[in-house]
């Protein structure tokens, strides 16, 4: 400091314009073709992969309020006249995400978050497809809807399990 040469000094073009080299030109000026295109290219990549992950949470949380509104539907036609299928399928599902959120969320914490994610995907995916195809048999006699009604209840635990998994 105190040189003529000091390119920081004010008088020195150090307050206009932003940060300059020696020579007197901004850092800007000295950047190469090849590096303002590379860092326009990464501005770009960066905003597909923004998209990206708006468009994925958007997708995983309509694929959960779709299922939310699916399993109502398909107990009413697998039990008409009576809401207890239903009742006792989200009491059950609810009260064991409750029980099992300390465990997960300790689990959570500690794992590798993409890891946790994946295994989230995989439970969500597993219990949807099991609770689908429990599903297929919609219209069963009582008995039988009652024997199926505790698969389908464990379907929806982990269904349910791997979606809170996805809110990391």
């Amino acid at each position: 400091p105190g040189h003529a040469h000091d390119w920081r000094r004010p008088g020195h073009g150090a307050e206009d314009s932003g940060p300059r080299v020696r020579s007197g030109r901004t850092r800007q000026d000295t950047k190469t073709p090849f590096r303002r295109a590379r860092a326009g290219t990464l501005a770009v990549v960066a905003e597909a992969t923004h998209r990206s992950l708006i468009l994925a949470r958007l997708l995983t949380r309509a694929g959960d309020h779709a299922w939310g509104l699916a399993i109502p539907l398909a107990l009413l036609i697998a039990a008409p006249g009576t809401l207890r299928a239903l009742a006792a399928y989200y009491l059950t599902t609810r009260l064991a995400v409750v029980v099992a959120m300390p465990l997960i969320g300790r689990w959570i914490d500690e794992a590798d978050r993409l890891n946790v994610v994946r295994t989230g995907i995989v439970l969500q995916v597993t219990g949807v497809i099991a609770a689908a195809l429990l599903f297929q048999r919609a219209a069963l006699p009582e008995a039988e809807l009652t024997a199926s009604l505790g698969a389908i209840i464990a379907a929806g635990v982990v269904a349910q399990v791997g979606g809170i998994m996805m809110h990391v």
